[in-house]
């Protein structure tokens, strides 16, 4: 899969340069989308599945697999979302693909809604100028 290792490797850095200084109400202090893109029978044989969202309301101390130190978690969500492989694989250059997983991500938002303090039109709009295409 490399084609996506690029694009996702350049989402997560802009993403982690505009949103590193954004508030959103304070009920959502951290979050990560996981991206799943695998062929569809390996999808239903069960590699990958997409997971419901998790929230992490209170603060949890884990040590990082990565040099020992210590990963702080609190108010923290992750979710995942599936990516088309087909759609991806015949993109014909980075800015789809990375437009395709922006799109992905605004139109499963729908967990959202249940926290109520955090503005996520504000969020979707932030969100959406990482899209290369502006339309």
């Amino acid at each position: 899969m490399n084609k996506l290792n690029p694009t996702v490797q350049h989402l997560n850095m802009r993403a982690k340069e505009l949103f590193s200084t954004k508030a959103y109400g304070g009920e959502i202090l951290e979050m990560t989308i996981g991206l799943i893109c695998v062929e569809e029978e390996y999808q239903k044989l069960g590699f990958l599945t997409v997971r419901k969202p998790r929230f992490q309301k209170t603060r949890k101390e884990t040590k990082s697999s990565l040099g020992g130190g210590v990963i702080v978690r609190e108010k923290y969500l992750t979710w995942d979302v599936n990516l088309n492989l087909g759609y991806v694989l015949e993109a014909e250059n980075q800015s789809q693909i990375l437009d395709y997983v922006i799109d992905t991500v605004l139109t499963n938002l729908s967990h959202l809604n249940k926290y109520r303090k955090f503005d996520k039109e504000i969020f979707m709009k932030d969100l959406s100028t990482l899209k290369v295409s502006k339309g």
